[in-house]
């Protein structure tokens, strides 16, 4: 019998919940930042449910 490993591409992972957890400011004249903080994209890793 095949052992059979699942390969799972983390890039995708990591830009949907980057993407997901990203705050925008709005600095007038057209300027913006856009920023992710580390501590509550985490928590959204751990918690995620890669299955979906």
């Amino acid at each position: 019998m095949l052992d059979r490993v699942v390969i799972i591409d983390g890039d995708i992972l990591a830009y949907q919940i980057a993407a997901r957890e990203e705050k925008a400011t709005h600095w007038g004249d057209g300027f913006w930042t856009l920023h992710v903080e580390q501590g509550p994209a985490e928590v959204a890793l751990e918690e995620d449910d890669v299955t979906s």
